[in-house]
């Protein structure tokens, strides 16, 4: 009596899979995904919650259980028919994709589906700009590519540290606190000449009026070594700046 409710079961899941299967390809609900079991297992899941069917490649079912061959299963039913929604990670030939197929990227998309596209595309999108018609706010942006990239990236780090100190300075002021200037602080108050005389350098060269006149002592690399660090401290060791008298 236990056999025959047991095969009774099996019988019925048997039913259940074909019948998923058969309603997947009536369906077009067929997908490939990786070449990894273990890639993309949260978008699997997904589309299989949606009755969606997973048509394997040679790779994934190498890696599946040898006890639980169902990929093998549905491949075998599947046999003939092609995936009607393909995930790829690398690049594609869309010439040999057959035409209704979803494909998870689009053909000469790397401007807009990769890092460094969208940094390139955002870096000149000023090009597309109309006062009063077209507008774009999006966050400031770096390609590390190349030493030009990484000097770019390093000037904005330091000109950001020192716009953030003087806006600490303005704070205290603004909101009657001083509790960042005590005689036994650590922090000079040299950095805050510092930070003043880099931004306004900055102003001055955005409105061009640094064009005919005398060019300032270069900042060294020490410079901006020492300066970054007292920030540091300043901003996120809750360190004090020294003062020779009670403010």
């Amino acid at each position: 009596m236990k056999e025959d409710q047991n095969m009774s079961t099996i019988s019925k899941k048997c039913r259940e899979f074909l019948n998923l299967v058969h309603q997947a390809i009536k369906m077009q609900k067929i997908f490939s995904i990786g070449n990894s079991r273990r890639a993309f297992s949260p978008i699997r899941k997904a589309l299989k919650a949606r009755g969606w069917v997973e048509k394997c490649s040679a790779e994934v079912l190498v890696e599946e259980d040898t006890h639980t061959k169902t990929s093998e299963i549905i491949n075998r039913l599947l046999k003939e028919c092609n995936a009607n929604f393909i995930w790829v990670i690398n690049s594609v030939d869309f010439g040999s994709i057959r035409d209704g197929t979803i494909v998870s990227r689009f053909p000469k998309s790397n401007h807009f589906t990769t890092k460094v596209g969208l940094c390139s595309f955002l870096d000149e999108f000023h090009w597309f700009y109309e006062p009063n018609i077209s507008k774009a706010v999006a966050p400031r942006t770096f390609k590390i590519v190349t030493e030009e990239d990484i000097d770019n990236f390093i000037k904005e780090f330091g000109l950001t540290a020192c716009v953030a100190l003087l806006k600490i300075i303005v704070n205290q002021v603004t909101t009657a606190e001083s509790d960042h200037f005590f005689r036994n602080g650590k922090v000079p108050v040299s950095v805050v000449d510092f930070a003043n005389a880099q931004c306004s350098e900055y102003i001055q060269h955005r409105q061009h009026d640094d064009i005919d006149r005398q060019e300032s002592p270069p900042t060294t690399a020490k410079d901006w070594t020492d300066f970054l660090t007292w920030f540091s401290r300043l901003a996120h060791e809750d360190e004090k700046f020294q003062t020779t008298t009670y403010p």
